[in-house]
């Protein structure tokens, strides 16, 4: 007995060493290495991130405010901040000495706190003591530029990485990217009555990333990286010229045209804001690129339509689908509406597009047109007039016939193409000739005589076709770069916070960022936006709402022939009154009664559908609530059991 003890014993003793020995191995020589198994590989850095580090061409300073009372307090933040922390450590680590990295706590009244609140670190109180903490990061590098993440706000911790990677680039590297703009839109804001709009949230993104240079004339400067045509309305010949030679040249372009533009500005009423203004389009630049956008059509799709608040029956608000705002999804089979094989489009998983165009391939097309966003095999298309004013969302969805293919709502262009202007650069507009003085008249008195004009530098020779093969993508929405399709904002002790929900201002960056040659923001983007829906509830939906639109459309035929043969049994007594015969009022009773019929058949449909998830919801709570603790039970009698007849025996024998 003694000699088992003292085995029992023993072994305590050797495995407790070897546990302390393993822990020591792991913090020198293993330290940070981790397991990643969530399933869009949250907690892994980008090929973005690491492209940054190790393209670092100045040192840069981090010094991480965080006060332990927060974490103490709550404790959910200490969790947050030690990751944070792990991540900066990890970035000096990986960075070869260009980052360094400062821990401070700052107490109260203390220098750290004093640094902190000069470099703008945003102090929030933790009590109801009125004791401020802190929780950010600011950067500096050789030349005194700064940038700061003024709080970590738990809601942006899936971009934890994007936010990060993206402060120490804009700090350790001197040039960025240009980003060159033509637009007719107010992405810089605008004067309105309410005074100064501020600009357009996903302008500030592109400005943080990337240098941006408005264009306004027929001139794009050399240094022009990629550009982004935004709502091209109204351009003259002067400035197409200029994007076609671009383009040409070898320089990459992002077109966004529209037919509803609903984002752009509107011409105000007496009643208020007038209709959507006109689309835009680029038919001459479209046509030898080998593409066409549907002239006055829009796309729609009930499978893929956003829930919106709709007006029904009496000004009544009811839940229903927009079938012209659609939420592409990226998914396996027909499912699926974006490419995930294009380096553009490979990261996304969901984008919203609002009242959005179709591109369909030009005829004679010589170029490569490969679509990245896409309806359903079932999309359709309407009228664009229809959306122009205020939309009928019932109207449509009710009239929404399903089509037989996919329509393409983004396309990348590849391959070479000739000059939409063949005859050269547009002539300038004659203008009426001054008088010339003449050469032998002296000059009056006070008046100088004028001088011989310099000679301008001739400008290049215009390009009849590609210097190679174009790299252009094409979209047909513009509304999507609204933030109420991509980010949610929420106030935050006085600061806004901005969350995003969607890919859509991921997809134009990430379009940017590859077609500019920068690849810095490749993976860091759209980790933390993961579309994960309760698919087979919506197919549930789905299917319910196509009997429905079926019973709909059979109600209203039905309800039409009804009304027709009301008025055809309805005659007028000599007073003016509709009077009926029995006859007539056996017919009123049979039309009412089918009338009801059909209206007791949709009923019928939408109790079914209701039933249905209904059965799926208790099927799955049961599951969570009931079954997983029953396995778990079980598991642990059979363990218990097992562990049991193993200590009898053990004892039997002895």
């Amino acid at each position: 007995m003694k000699s088992r003890r003292g085995i029992i014993v023993a072994t305590l003793f050797v495995s407790f060493v070897f546990l302390a020995a393993l822990n020591a191995l792991s913090n020198v020589g293993v330290r940070g290495v981790a397991l990643d198994l969530t399933q869009d590989k949250t907690f892994t850095l980008s090929e973005g991130t690491f492209k940054t580090l190790r393209e670092m061409q100045e040192p840069v300073t981090l010094r991480f405010f965080y006060s332990t009372k927060l974490g103490e307090t709550v404790p959910t933040y200490g969790a947050y901040a030690a990751r944070v922390r792990a991540l900066l450590e990890r970035y000096a680590a990986l960075s070869r000495g260009k980052i360094r990295l400062e821990i401070l706590n700052p107490a109260p009244f203390s220098e750290d706190e004093d640094r902190a609140v000069a470099f703008g670190v945003q102090a929030v109180p933790v009590d109801q003591s009125g004791e401020q903490v802190f929780f950010g990061l600011v950067g500096t590098n050789t030349v005194d530029e700064s940038d700061k993440i003024a709080f970590f706000h738990p809601s942006r911790e899936p971009f934890i990485e994007y936010d990060l990677t993206r402060l120490i680039r804009n700090l350790s590297n001197a040039k960025k990217k240009v980003v060159g703009i033509v637009t007719s839109l107010p992405l810089q804001g605008q004067f309105s009555p309410g005074g100064m709009q501020p600009p357009w949230p996903i302008y500030n993104e592109i400005g943080g990333v990337f240098e941006t240079k408005m264009i306004s004339d027929e001139k794009i400067p050399d240094d022009v990286d990629v550009l982004l045509i935004a709502h091209p309305a109204g351009l003259d010949d002067k400035v197409l010229f200029a994007i076609d030679q671009y383009v040409l040249r070898g320089g990459k372009a992002v077109v966004l045209v529209d037919p509803v533009p609903e984002s752009a500005p509107r011409r105000r009423t007496m009643f208020g804001g007038g209709m959507v203004g006109p689309g835009s389009d680029l038919p001459k630049l479209f046509k030898q690129w080998g593409i066409e956008l549907k002239a006055e059509r829009v796309a729609t799709d009930a499978d893929r339509a956003l829930r919106v608040n709709a007006a029904g029956e009496g000004g009544r608000a009811v839940a229903a689908r927009y079938v012209a705002w659609l939420d592409l999804r990226a998914g396996t089979g027909p499912a699926n509406n974006i490419n995930r094989s294009d380096p553009v489009t490979a990261g996304l998983n969901q984008v919203i597009m609002a009242s959005s165009g179709i591109i369909v391939a030009a005829k004679d097309a010589t170029t490569k047109i490969t679509p990245l966003l896409f309806t359903t095999a079932t999309g359709s298309e309407t009228d664009a007039n229809k959306l122009r004013m205020q939309p009928d969302v019932l109207a449509l969805l009710r009239e929404y016939q399903p089509g037989k293919e996919q329509l393409s709502l983004a396309v990348r262009v590849t391959g070479k193409v000739k000059s939409a202007f063949p005859d050269g650069a547009p002539k300038p507009k004659e203008e009426p000739k001054k008088e010339e003085a003449k050469k032998d008249e002296p000059a009056k008195e006070g008046e100088k005589k004028d001088e011989p004009k310099k000679e301008e530098p001739k400008a290049p020779e215009a390009l009849k076709e590609s210097k190679g093969d174009i790299d252009v993508i094409v979209v047909a929405d513009v509304d999507f770069l609204q933030e109420q399709f991509w980010a949610r904002e929420q106030n935050f002790f006085g600061e806004t916070v901005r969350i995003p929900y969607t890919g859509n201002a991921d997809f134009l960056m990430f379009a940017l960022d590859q077609l500019s040659g920068a690849n810095a923001l490749k993976g860091l983007r759209g980790k933390g936006i993961a579309a994960r829906p309760f698919t087979k509830v919506e197919q549930m939906q789905a299917d319910a709402e196509k009997r429905l639109r079926a019973q709909r459309a059979d109600l209203e035929k039905r309800y039409k022939e009804i009304q027709d043969k009301l008025k055809d049994v309805r005659t007028k007594g000599s007073d003016g009154k509709i009077e009926l015969t029995a006859e007539q009022q056996a017919a009123v009773v049979q039309f009412t009664r089918e009338l009801l019929r059909i209206r007791r058949e949709q009923r019928a449909v939408q109790f079914e559908a209701r039933r249905d998830y209904e059965a799926m919801d208790r099927t799955l709570k049961l599951a969570n609530i009931g079954a997983v603790p029953v396995v778990v039970g079980l598991i642990a009698l059979v363990v218990g059991f097992v562990r049991y007849q193993r200590r009898r025996r053990r004892y039997e024998t002895s």
